[in-house]
């Protein structure tokens, strides 16, 4: 390694170009040889040089290079670049290199900067593979004239400029949403609705047809058909009449005050008015208190139905459907009332605009508030309960 170094020598700082290396070559020029001072991949140094020459003189040489095994001729082409005539050494580069010499140059070189023996099979493998980039086809004055050849070049440059100009309204628009718009994945629609609850445990029967949407006030929607045995709460109890014991049970009928008498076998009866009664049975009505759309029925006929248990669900005629967001705490501060929102409904077509209209905070400590928005068009009632994405447009 140490040899290796004391071998290296390198060219002045102005004229810097490879470094030269001394090995045991020799150089035939104009007939005779001579001892190569030092190599390089650009050029090389010639010690006792006889003959004078000037500076910029072509001339052709062989150099020689001695391996283990066999020695190397390279033919090559040079042009002298100076000539000492006191110590006769006289300096040349190379010219018209090819890039199979310009390889076997770096191979040599590299050879014995690394003190690595190269062999016959190392050469050919060197002038075999391809060390080059492909140089870039020359483009005539007359093509960079030409208008398909002019598109052609500038087509990179102007999609790097899309490019870049996408990217810019990428970011715009991320900071355009962080700062003037908030989100909401957690909305619904809702109605001012009605629930209509058993008043009494009993087997349902409806009264309306399937499919049904809009009933009126004072409609009855079904019956509830009650054991005689329960006592239905807030209305005016009267005790059965005793009857002959031979005589069979007949049907209760109401008396003037609205109360019922049942017969003597069974325990008194207490039903609000108005119902229908029957031996051991009292149907109990269940009416709608407005004229509304029927927007869901909890109970089919025949099951039971147990006291506060729904029956059917009711949606005014005149209600107007809104949209109600779930806001975090931190974000809810930056909407006022009157604030624009943007809603997309789960089957509604279109974007539904709306304005926000109500904000309410449940407590002080509450991670969340709910915002509701009143759309500037009318929803549908059969949208009840639909889920919404909300986006509120922030001032």
């Amino acid at each position: 390694m140490k040899s290796a170094t004391q071998q290296v020598v390198h060219e002045s700082e102005t004229q810097r170009q490879h470094v030269r290396i001394q090995i045991p070559a020799r150089a035939e020029l104009g007939g005779r040889t001579y001892m190569v001072k030092d190599l390089s991949v650009s050029g090389l140094s010639i010690e006792d040089v006889g003959a004078t020459y000037i500076d910029g003189a072509q001339i052709d040489l062989t150099l020689n290079v001695p391996f283990e095994s066999f020695s190397l001729n390279v033919a090559l082409k040079a042009f002298v670049t100076h000539y000492d005539t006191n110590a006769k050494v006289l300096g040349a580069q190379f010219t018209n290199l090819s890039r199979e010499q310009l390889s076997i140059l770096n191979a040599i070189i590299q050879s014995y900067m690394s003190g690595v023996i190269i062999k016959e099979g190392d050469l050919l493998n060197v002038v075999a593979r391809d060390n080059f980039v492909k140089i870039r086809k020359e483009i005539s004055k007359e093509e960079k004239r030409d208008l398909g050849s002019l598109a052609k070049r500038a087509m990179p440059f102007l999609f790097m400029g899309v490019a870049a100009i996408l990217g810019g309204f990428f970011v715009m628009g991320n900071v355009y949403e962080k700062m003037l718009v908030l989100k909401s994945y957690q909305a619904v629609v809702t109605s001012e609705s009605i629930v209509l609850r058993a008043s009494a445990p009993g087997i349902f029967k409806s009264a309306i047809a399937d499919g049904t949407e809009k009933v009126t006030k004072g409609q009855v929607l079904g019956t509830l058909e009650v054991s005689g045995a329960y006592v239905v709460p807030g209305a005016t109890a009267q005790a059965a009449a005793p009857a002959p014991a031979a005589t069979p049970a007949t049907e209760a009928t109401p008396s003037a005050d609205g109360a019922v008498a049942a017969d003597a076998t069974a325990a008194p009866v207490v039903t609000p008015a108005p119902v229908t009664t029957k031996a051991g049975t009292t149907l109990v009505s269940i009416v709608s208190p407005c004229d509304c759309y029927m927007t869901k029925q909890y109970v089919q006929d025949g099951l039971f139905r147990d006291i506060g248990e729904a029956v059917f669900k009711l949606v005014p005629t005149d209600t107007k459907p809104n949209i109600k967001a779930t806001i975090s705490a931190e974000d809810v501060v930056r909407l006022n009332l009157r604030d624009k929102a943007t809603m997309r409904v789960t089957g509604e077509e279109g974007v539904v605009v709306g304005t926000v209209q109500d904000i309410e905070t449940l407590d002080a400590n509450a991670a969340s508030s709910i915002v509701t928005i009143r759309p500037e068009r009318p929803l549908s009632y059969k949208l009840t309960d639909r889920p919404a994405y909300v986006e509120f447009y922030v001032h």
